[in-house]
């Protein structure tokens, strides 16, 4: 951050939504001295500057920079350059670890404002209803289930085998994209899988969301449906038309400007009943207390997506049961 960020600081404060950073503890310094001041009162870490320590009333004698201060208190490594340890640039081998967790909350606890919807101090003002969960287990169509175990044992083996081989197979990108794959053999085997086509029918699970969403589309509740993918979207789009159903797409192969505008004309204000919606284009930033349900057609590899995508209906102004 340069120094004119830093010094606008002074005159502005910044509401953030969400985790503060996701990733190792440093990177919260940066961002701690560009809105709450480098090495002040507010923020003794000096990023420019050394770490505020109240003996500089009387000596600095054994004043440090605020970037060594912070680096000994929190940071993890393996090694790093002298470069690194000047200003945070190089090269290094941090481990993602807190190596003081008591003093790092005690850091971070006067810069966090976020509060928890439920804890008394906020539901004397804030009423945020608590959702009914249900989970709905259903048997699989037998030749579903021996093209899905086909995908799923293939991937199994390639796994085994790659581990065997030191590892050489095994980056990041070739499990994810298998696992993917196993993944769509399970929810949307329409897709199709490489080296194995696609399964063409409807699944008992893609059958009951199509009826449960057609029940409660006769009721006086709005449903929001997630799924993993666009292109499943659209399909259940699809057979909802044709059951003389109006859903709402909401994904991210449609702009954003066409989806907010069909959320808020169609969906949120109109009188389509359903939505079917992706994880990652809801995971944050909307209020739809419109609908009541939410009918998680795939579940998600992340709990904190699925949270983020069910608290979309849990807001101040629901009226219903969710």
């Amino acid at each position: 951050q340069s120094r004119a960020l830093l010094e606008v600081s002074a005159k502005r404060r910044f509401v953030l939504t969400g985790t503060l950073t996701p990733n190792y503890p440093r990177d919260t310094l940066p961002m701690l001295a560009l809105t709450c001041g480098d090495g002040t009162a507010a923020q003794p870490w000096g990023y420019f500057r050394g770490k505020l320590d109240p003996n500089w009333a009387k000596s600095v004698a054994y004043a440090e920079r605020g970037i060594d201060a912070f680096r000994d208190h929190f940071v993890v490594a393996e090694w790093v350059t002298r470069q690194w340890e000047d200003d945070f640039t190089g090269a290094k081998r941090e481990i993602p670890r807190i190596a003081n967790i008591e003093t790092y909350r005690a850091m971070l606890a006067p810069h966090v404002k976020r509060r928890i919807d439920h804890e008394p101090e906020v539901a004397a003002h804030v009423k945020i209803p608590v959702p009914t969960r249900e989970v709905v287990e259903l048997e699989w169509d037998d030749a579903h289930l021996a093209w899905y175990l086909k995908i799923a044992e293939e991937f199994a083996s390639w796994y085994a085998n790659a581990r065997r081989d030191d590892g050489k197979k095994t980056n990041l990108i070739s499990i994810l994209a298998r696992i993917r794959a196993v993944q769509f053999a399970a929810n949307y085997p329409q897709h199709g899988v490489a080296g194995f086509g696609s399964y063409a029918p409807l699944t008992s699970k893609q059958r009951w969301v199509i009826d449960e969403l057609e029940r409660l589309a006769s009721t006086d509740v709005k449903t929001i449906c997630y799924v993993e993918n666009p292109g499943q979207a659209d399909m259940y789009v699809r057979l909802l038309k044709n059951r003389g159903i109006e859903a709402v797409p909401f994904h991210g192969g449609i702009p954003v400007r066409t989806r907010i505008t069909d959320l808020n004309r169609r969906f949120r204000f109109g009188d389509a009943p359903v939505m079917v919606a992706s994880h990652g284009v809801t995971a944050k930033g909307l209020n739809v207390f419109q609908a009541s349900v939410c009918l998680m057609a795939n579940r998600s590899w992340s709990a904190t997506t699925e949270e983020q995508a069910i608290h979309r209906v849990l807001r101040p102004q629901q009226k219903r049961d969710v």
